[in-house]
C-alpha cells in the first residue's frame, strides 16, 4: 500500500512514506511541475523522497510536525534563506 494519495494537482503523503514510493513520486513531480505536495499527516519519509521533494522544489501545503523534517524541507519554504 503506497502512503502517498495522488489527486489532479495535489500529492498527499500519509504516514511513513518509503523507498517504494519515490519513483513513483518523482514520475508525478516531473509530470505535475506546478503540482503542490500536501505533508501534514507525513510522519517520517525515505531520504530517496525528501530528494525528490528538494530536486523539484513543488509548493508545499502544510508543513509536517517532525522538527527534523521541518528543518530539512526549510529550503522549500519562505523561511528558506535563513538556516
Amino acid at each position: 500500500m503506497t502512503a502517498i494519495r495522488y489527486t489532479k494537482t495535489q500529492a498527499h503523503l500519509e504516514g511513513h512514506v518509503p523507498v517504494d514510493d519515490a519513483e513513483e513520486f518523482h514520475a508525478w513531480l516531473l509530470k505535475h511541475p506546478k503540482g503542490r505536495v500536501a505533508l501534514a499527516k507525513c510522519e517520517s519519509m525515505h531520504m530517496a523522497v525528501l530528494q525528490a521533494l528538494l530536486a523539484h522544489a513543488p509548493a508545499l501545503k502544510d508543513l509536517p510536525a517532525d522538527p527534523w523534517l521541518r528543518r530539512a524541507l526549510r529550503p522549500l519554504t519562505d523561511e528558506g534563506g535563513s538556516a
